[in-house]
């Protein structure tokens, strides 16, 4: 494990302290939902994370990207793949069409999250990859950094939302 000098001066140097307080915040709506005004969404939030850190830790790529794709997908509160995708892109500002991984073939916002999502989560989940020899390093390295980026930036935006506790308000807010 990381020195916790190391871990507060991070926190501090890349504005993490509006991440913990938004973190905060959902612990908080988690232990008493009563007065949060979207406590559904904080649990979609939680259990993303929760699968996310499940992805993270698994040895075996397969898995991995079952986990991290469905973190995804229960973040952005269903609709597969199209559903990821509408609220990365709303998150970040980008098109479909954009390229996001130029080597070693350029790969655009929607043929990540294809490989992520229908032809990896899905695929192996639904037993059609069944080779223990096949490699998903690659989209597992996609899924894990769209996780991470999508979590982070939902936590941040829900402290701030005053919309519907509605399950695809990630896809939006």
């Amino acid at each position: 494990m990381g020195d916790p000098a190391n871990a507060v001066s991070l926190v501090k140097s890349t504005g993490g302290k509006k991440l913990l307080r938004a973190c905060g915040k959902i612990i908080e709506a988690l232990l008493n939902p009563a007065p949060c005004s979207h406590p559904c969404l904080a649990q979609r939030w939680a259990t993303a994370l929760s699968v996310y850190a499940e992805g993270c830790r698994e040895v075996q790529d397969g898995l991995a990207i079952a986990k991290l794709g469905s973190s995804l997908d229960i973040l952005s509160g269903g609709g597969m793949g199209k559903g990821i995708l509408a609220m990365l892109l709303h998150q970040t500002g980008a098109k479909a069409k954009d390229v996001i991984v130029k080597l070693p073939q350029p790969l655009t916002f929607e043929n990540v999250v294809a490989r992520i999502y229908k032809y990896g989560r899905s695929q192996f989940l639904h037993g059609n990859h069944v080779d223990p020899m096949m490699r998903f390093t690659d989209e597992r390295e996609y899924a894990t950094f769209l996780a991470r980026g999508a979590l982070r930036e939902s936590v941040l935006r829900w402290s701030k939302y005053t919309g519907d506790d509605a399950d695809k308000a990630f896809q939006t807010m």
